[in-house]
């Protein structure tokens, strides 16, 4: 029986270790610095956004497009806001804070929407100005969800309350 230490080792083992790629003479003792500044970011790679997003942020800039020209009309007398619906849209009569958050977001989304590929491509930059630009759109149309909540919940008082009756009568 022949020891462990007796065996003869593969010739691959009895080579000096690799180093460096053959052929290439590093020119300074810092490979990895080297490579790092050559290296592309990842954060530049645009990626794929879903279709559900995509749908949603044209919707935002819809929405908030639409709220802007309405506000615009407010603000120039053509169109009249008076009242507790009014107040509760521009959440508060300020009809002007709205304008400058509702047209910021549609106007920064429409103009992201060119270099991604109509917003189904981001890279770290685009989707920076996407998400800031969503949450500008968003906010300006909390007022009229809140009135829109308002509505639904009427509605739905209004409705248990017929059926609340019906069934009372029958």
């Amino acid at each position: 029986m022949t020891s462990p230490h007796d065996r003869s080792a593969p010739p691959s083992l009895l080579e000096p270790p690799i180093d460096r790629l053959p052929g290439v003479v590093p020119d300074d003792d810092d490979v990895l610095e080297d490579f790092a500044a050559s290296a592309r970011p990842w954060s530049h790679l645009p990626v794929p956004l879903s279709a559900p997003v995509t749908f949603a942020l044209w919707m935002v800039v819809i929405a908030s497009g639409g709220f802007s020209g309405w506000l615009v009309a407010v603000l120039s007398g053509a169109a009249p806001c008076e009242g507790f619906p009014c107040a509760v849209a521009t959440l508060g009569g300020h009809p002007g804070l709205l304008l400058a958050l509702a047209g910021s977001g549609a106007v920064l989304l429409m103009g992201v929407a060119t270099v991604t590929r109509g917003l189904t491509r981001a890279g770290a930059p685009q989707l920076a100005v996407i998400v800031v630009a969503t949450v500008a759109g968003i906010a300006s149309l909390l007022g009229v969800a809140a009135l829109l909540l308002v509505v639904a919940l009427g509605m739905g008082l209004v409705g248990a309350l017929f059926v609340f009756l019906v069934d009372r009568t029958s």
